[in-house]
């Protein structure tokens, strides 16, 4: 098992994963950071336009990085 960390950032802001969580595979991190961004995306406010969901790994390397998209802002 690995440890990834999923921060939430913008351009000028973030919110630091301190904990992490432990998956298998990269592929099972990205999985659950797209459920994360899903469930932001879908959040009663648009709030979380403009920010983005990053993972690490434990070295703190970036992975990847998901925007997160408002429906309303998509379509």
């Amino acid at each position: 098992m690995t440890r990834f960390f999923f921060d939430y950032r913008t351009s000028d802001q973030a919110l630091y994963d301190y904990g992490g969580e432990e998956f298998r595979s990269v592929q099972s991190a990205e999985e659950f950071a797209q459920m994360i961004v899903q469930d932001l995306s879908h959040s009663l406010t648009d709030d979380w336009h403009g920010w983005s969901v990053e993972v690490r790994n434990a070295e703190g390397q970036r992975l990847l990085s998901l925007p997160v998209e408002c429906p309303l802002q998509a379509a």
